[in-house]
């Protein structure tokens, strides 16, 4: 369970409830109540509010919680292929919750598409559910280019079971079907691998389709071109394949990558003059099974 820390944003709203609250309707907790209960509990921070409103709020999202752990449900994708969720025992499973006229949906939907992409020879397996007309969500499909499976919920039972109020809405189960993590809003690709991390999906350790023996071979020929002398010139820098950026595609799958390696020449990063290698020890830092070299 991830720890709750202090948040300063919310504390003053909390305060602020307190000051001057709200009287509870017919339906229940009023929504600034209900709204602070969710942040609270699914972003994993905590305020201070002795009120019996907030209270409720907090045991309605738990109550929430537990359907969602004990939901299950059987849909057809836009090719007519059943799935349900209880015989992806042995995955681990995102179910996101989705519209095509949702601007934050449409946002998150290319990090799904190349997590998916990138994690599924690994067992994930990645449901988008929408509950609108199987045209629309053909189309839109196709444009975005998706190949994880888009489930029909034409008569919106999933969304019930789950409880949806608002989009997104993401759960990670582990191998073992047990509910791990949850997002009440959209996500950055970071936080669905955060996500996944909890799920036992490991994220940040190095892939390749070499074989272990053969990758490390091949990074050990990479290495044989970056000179070794602090100062010394890396005319390697300038040529292409950059041996670095090869190193750190083999070696560091999602934990450093293109984007994260400035093109040649390298600027300075505190060891040496410009152009000299100085990335080798924060490329090390970041593999979890780090190369000898």
């Amino acid at each position: 369970m991830p720890t709750r820390t202090p948040c300063r944003r919310l504390q003053p709203l909390a305060e602020a409830l307190c000051e001057q609250p709200i009287a509870a309707g017919p339906q229940g907790p009023e929504i600034p109540y209900s709204e602070l209960a969710e942040l609270v509990h699914y972003e994993h921070v905590q305020v201070t509010l002795d009120d019996r409103q907030y209270a409720a709020a907090l045991a309605k999202v738990e109550a929430d919680d537990l359907r969602r752990q004990q939901a299950d449900f059987t849909l057809t994708n836009l090719h007519g292929k059943a799935w349900a969720l209880k015989d992806l025992r042995g995955h681990v499973v995102l179910v996101n919750i989705w519209a095509t006229w949702c601007p934050p949906c449409r946002s998150e939907m290319p990090d799904l598409e190349s997590i998916y992409k990138r994690f599924k020879k690994d067992g994930l397996i990645v449901l988008a559910i929408s509950d609108e007309e199987a045209g629309k969500v053909k189309q839109f499909v196709a444009e975005y280019g998706l190949s994880y499976p888009i489930l029909l919920d034409s008569d919106k039972s999933v969304h019930k079971q789950y409880t949806i109020e608002g989009l997104p809405r993401s759960f990670v189960y582990d191998r073992d079907g047990k509910l791990v993590a949850q997002a009440i809003d959209m996500r950055t690709k970071k936080q669905f691998l955060d996500m996944l991390e909890l799920a036992g999906l490991a994220t940040k350790c190095p892939a390749t389709t070499l074989p272990c023996k053969d990758a490390k071979n091949k990074l050990r020929q990479y290495s044989a071109f970056i000179p070794r002398r602090t100062g010394s010139p890396a005319k390697a820098m300038y040529s292409a394949p950059n041996p670095w950026l090869q190193l750190a595609r083999y070696s560091c799958r999602g934990a450093m990558t293109s984007d994260h390696i400035p093109p040649a020449p390298i600027p300075n990063r505190g060891q040496g003059p410009r152009g000299t290698v100085c990335f080798r020890p924060l490329l090390i830092s970041r593999c979890r099974c780090p190369i000898s070299m």
